[in-house]
Parts: C-alpha cells; sequence; structure tokens
C-alpha cells in the first residue's frame, strides 16, 4: 500500500494515540436532553409517572432493562429542574414526600437536593430531610442522607454521626460513603466511629476513606487514624480495597479508577484492580505501566486481569491507522494496536517501518514504541526497524524514532545505536546522543 500523499503532523505537533474505553454504554447526558420548562402541574404528573413505574418494574422478575431505562429517565427529569424555580422544586419535592409512597418519599428527596448549596429555599426541606435521617426505611434514609449532603455539608457532618445506630447497614454504609465524598478532615472523626461497624462492609469502606483522607489531614487527624488503624494488617488501604474489590461493592471502581489516575499511584490501587478485574481499568493501567517503578509482576497480574481488546483483527487495525483523513479512527486504531502487542502486531508495525510510505513508517515506529506493555517479549526485536526508521531524511520520522527507542530503553539498544555515532546523516547522530545521554536537558526531544 501506498501512502505517499498522506500527510503527518509535524513533530512539534505529535500526540500519543487517544484513549478509547471498552464497549460500555455511556451514561446519559442530562444536558444535551434537558426538557423545556413545564409548569408545577406537568412536573407532578411525570414525577407520579416514575414512581408508578419505577415500583412495578423494581417488582418484576425480568424488568432489569426497563429499570436501566427509567433511571435514565429520572436522571434527565432530576437535571431539568435546574431550570425551574427554586420555589416550585420546594412545592414538588413536600408534594411527592407527602404521597406517603415508599419511592414518593425518596423522589421528595432526590428533587429536594437538586436546590444545591448555599440555596436560600434549602431551609423550606430541611425538616423533611432531618425527620427521614431516622426512619426505619432504608431506600428513604440514604436519599436522606445525599440529600443532607448536597445542601448542607456542615449539618450532614453533624446530624450522620447519629446514623451509626441505625440499624440497616445499607443506611450506614451510604453514611460512610457520603463522608468520604465530602472529602475533608472533618469527616475523619466519624469515620474512625464506624471502623467498628459490625458490618464488613461498613467498616471496610470506613477504614479506607481513613487512609484517604489521612494524606491530606491535619496532625492530630492523622494520630487519631494511626492509633485506630496502625499495626493491624487486616485493616490497611490494600487489605480493605482489595476486600471491597472482591465484593465488587458498590462505588469501589470509582475509587480505583481516580486512584489510578492520581499524580503518585499507589501500588494499593494496583493491587485493587487486579482483584476487580474490570475492563474499564484496562487503558489508564497499561498508560501506568509505562512509568511504574515498582513490582512487574505486580503491574502485570493487574493488566492480565483488566485486558481489554478490540473484536476487530490486526490487519484491519492496520488498515484503520493508515487511514487518510479519518485522524481520530487512526490514532483509536495505534493505541489499540499498541495494548494489544503480541507476534502478528510486532510483524505488521516492523513491515511498515520498511515501507516506502512515509505515513506507513511514522505508523510502525509509534506502534514498537509501546508495543504490548513495558515487559512484552518483542521490546529488544523493535530496537532493529526502529534504528533504520532514524535513517530517514524526514525530521519527524527521526523523533518518532527516538521517542520509541527511549521507550525500548534496553542494554541492547545502547550498543546498536552507538553503532551510529558516526552516521552520515546529523539527524542521526543527533538522534544517537539524545538515546545514549538522556533527554532532560535542552537538547531533549521536547526542546528540538
Amino acid at each position: 500500500m501506498s501512502d505517499d500523499a498522506n500527510e503527518i503532523p509535524d513533530a512539534s505537533e505529535m500526540a500519543p494515540a487517544s484513549r478509547e474505553s471498552p464497549p460500555i454504554a455511556p451514561p446519559p447526558d442530562p444536558v444535551a436532553r434537558k426538557a423545556p420548562l413545564r409548569s408545577l402541574e406537568e412536573l407532578v404528573e411525570e414525577a407520579e409517572y416514575l414512581v408508578v413505574v419505577d415500583e412495578t418494574m423494581a417488582n418484576s422478575a425480568d424488568g432489569t432493562t426497563d429499570v436501566d431505562v427509567v433511571s435514565d429517565d429520572l436522571a434527565v427529569f432530576l437535571a431539568g429542574l435546574g431550570q425551574h424555580p427554586s420555589d416550585d422544586v420546594v412545592r414538588l419535592s413536600k408534594l411527592m414526600y407527602q404521597s406517603g409512597a415508599h419511592d414518593g418519599r425518596a423522589l421528595g428527596l432526590q428533587i429536594a437536593a437538586t436546590l444545591g448549596r448555599d440555596n436560600p429555599f434549602a431551609g423550606k426541606v430541611m425538616p423533611m430531610v432531618l425527620t427521614s435521617l431516622a426512619t426505619s426505611d432504608a431506600h428513604v434514609a440514604i436519599a436522606a442522607i445525599r440529600c443532607l449532603a448536597d445542601l448542607d455539608p456542615v449539618a450532614a457532618y453533624r446530624e450522620i454521626k447519629g446514623v451509626k445506630a441505625h440499624r440497616e447497614r445499607l443506611v450506614r454504609l451510604a453514611a460512610v460513603q457520603v463522608l468520604i465524598k465530602l472529602g475533608t478532615a472533618d469527616a475523619i472523626d466519624i469515620l474512625v466511629a464506624f471502623c467498628d461497624d459490625t458490618d464488613s462492609e461498613v467498616k471496610d469502606w470506613a477504614c479506607l476513606g481513613c487512609h484517604n483522607l489521612i494524606d491530606s489531614s491535619l496532625a492530630d487527624k492523622r494520630q487519631l487514624v494511626e492509633g485506630k488503624l496502625a499495626g493491624d494488617p487486616e485493616l490497611s488501604r490494600p487489605a480493605c480495597l482489595c476486600r471491597l474489590a472482591e465484593i465488587h461493592s458498590d462505588g469501589i471502581y470509582e475509587v480505583v479508577a481516580a486512584g489510578l489516575e492520581s499524580d503518585e499511584v499507589a501500588e494499593t490501587f494496583i493491587l485493587g484492580a487486579a482483584v476487580l478485574a474490570d475492563k474499564r481499568l484496562y487503558e489508564p493501567l497499561w498508560e501506568f505501566s509505562w512509568s511504574w517503578e515498582g513490582d512487574a509482576l505486580v503491574m502485570q497480574e493487574a493488566l492480565d486481569a483488566c485486558r481489554w481488546d478490540d473484536p476487530r483483527d490486526t490487519t484491519t487495525l492496520i488498515e484503520v491507522a493508515l487511514r487518510f483523513g479519518a485522524f481520530e479512527d487512526a490514532e483509536e486504531a495505534v493505541g489499540l494496536l499498541q495494548r494489544r502487542g503480541g507476534d502478528d502486531v510486532f510483524a505488521a508495525a516492523s513491515q511498515l517501518c520498511y515501507n516506502q510510505g512515509t505515513q506507513s513508517r511514522w505508523i510502525g515506529a509509534r506502534i514498537l514504541g509501546r508495543l504490548g506493555s513495558p515487559f512484552a517479549e518483542h521490546r529488544k526485536e523493535a530496537v532493529k526497524p526502529l534504528l533504520h526508521v532514524m535513517e530517514d531524511p524526514n525530521d519527524t520520522l527521526v523523533a518518532t524514532a527516538i521517542t520509541s527507542l527511549e521507550e525500548v530503553a534496553d542494554a541492547d539498544l545502547v550498543a546498536a545505536v552507538k553503532e551510529l555515532q558516526e552516521h552520515d546523516n546529523p539527524e542521526v547522530r543527533k538522534a544517537v546522543k539524545i538515546v545514549l545521554y538522556g533527554l532532560q536537558e535542552e537538547n531533549s526531544i521536547t526542546g528540538m
């Protein structure tokens, strides 16, 4: 395939392959689906409909799909309330709460939560919220806890202390997760108390919250947590996180995903990802693996557990990567090929490096730079085709080869590159110096 007509970006404009996620249905976009402004009577009618359908489908033996649809509709309905006057929202929340229906009261509290913080109308629903905290109906009590946190975090800290004695474990669990979400040092005192909960899931979440919040807490809070949790390996952050991941506790995916995206990824979150084995975590894990300086076996176990691959074969993905005029699709294909690795991808990418087409050589060099993982078997073999690309007269291709060779980083690479120190092409000699002596100073690839 000849592709000389295809254009490649300038070296200064090159970007890494875009990140794509496994084929998991995205959540609804409440903003895009906002309903037009309606009367209070119309809002009540829709809210009552949502309650009836939700109750009916929740009791249906085969209503899983319909329940999901109703949940989407409810999210859109609640998001749309932001367009309406706060006074109408207050009246709607009270009307639904006073209906007496199980889901009607919970929906009334969810509607009240849309008022948000610092809304002068929030005080009109606060008695309803506080009363609901003590109810034996777990569904209603959980909605009240979340509503209180959305309306008045200070009041939430004060009132959630009493939830510790609630007989329903799900209510206590919701209280702990709300405290973690609020994420301030004020939550630590209450979380420490929940660390003695009789329910193991509640206890693990409380301990995990203490570990996560203590990093930014004051010295006295740190002493409080360490005095409670230190010395017991079963209460360590890795132990709690892995137990919650093992039972796929609701909300644990978000904690692990956020941990993998943080500036300093603790091994705890990699261990948790391995236990959780969620395919959505594969891409952030793979990205981080290239800078991971810890135990390679720990990272490889997590990568294997979360591995996800596109159903298209390697030949098809190569064709997409070379497709002219479809930049986003091409970038996605490059990323998929890099993460796939293996014999087929290595052979195809190596062949591209020797192709007459400039675009082909560029794509081949990019794929080989991050082939499979830092621990992949073909890493050393990628040196030879990359060195061939380094001899290219095109500066962009030379720069790409340099970046890829740096990723390959191996003792065999050093020996091979040294042979090119006297190369006729000055760009190659310059690249050799960068590969051999580092990219940290002004002669780095970022400064070229």
